[in-house]
């Protein structure tokens, strides 16, 4: 993303919180609920409402609050890294 640009997106889900996936209210794991329009993730197209993110610049959210996420999240700087995996399943 281009510098103080935002990623537009955001996330449901997190340990002991609010559950992220419709198909499994246990599912503990942080999911994309909203990409926003214009925003870096949209112009780069490969984030899509649904997947979880499973690492933010190398750093594991497996088990981490939504809290948590979002604070990775923020702290990410310019240069991102996602590994996500596709769907609820």
């Amino acid at each position: 993303k281009s510098p103080g640009e935002k990623l537009g997106i955001s996330i449901r889900g997190g340990a002991k919180g609010h559950p992220g996936n419709p198909l499994d209210k246990t599912d503990e794991g942080i999911f994309i609920s909203k990409v926003s329009e214009g925003a870096a993730a949209h112009k780069d197209g490969r984030l899509m409402v649904g997947q979880r993110i499973l690492e933010v610049n190398g750093v594991s959210l497996l088990g981490a609050t939504h809290l948590e996420a979002v604070r990775a999240l923020r702290s990410m700087g310019d240069r991102v890294t996602l590994l996500v995996c596709d769907g609820y399943d």
